[in-house]
């Protein structure tokens, strides 16, 4: 096997798709720029393999944080553990629970009676 590989045989080499070699890969490697093209040792992506490979387990151990710890490093909301609280309990009821006969729910405003209707 040669020592040197261009990006596409990096990827392929160590089984990942260009997204994840990008993000997690590239920036721990020194590239070789031959012309046009980069090249990596494969001494190298041995080594940032390995330490990406203890990293994990070692993250692996720790399972004190949530499953959907994620969602906080994403959007900073708080995760919300389920069933913690009911949409009832939170909203109310959308049609207020005491109305006043004659009165429309949605206005407040009093209906006009026929006999208060201008004549022509």
């Amino acid at each position: 096997m040669k020592r040197g590989l261009n990006s596409a045989e990096a990827m392929a080499y160590l089984g990942m798709r260009r997204r994840t070699f990008e993000r997690n890969v590239r920036p721990r490697l020194t590239a070789l720029r031959l012309g046009t093209s980069l090249v990596f040792d494969v001494q190298d992506l041995d080594r940032v393999f390995d330490d990406l490979k203890h990293l994990s387990d070692a993250s692996a151990g720790n399972d004190s944080a949530p499953a959907t710890a994620q969602n906080v490093r994403r959007n900073g909301r708080p995760v919300a553990t389920k069933g913690e609280t009911r949409w009832a309990e939170t909203h109310g009821a959308s049609t207020p629970t005491r109305t006043v006969p004659g009165r429309s729910t949605s206005t407040g405003e009093t209906p006009i009676s026929p006999a208060r209707l201008p004549e022509f």
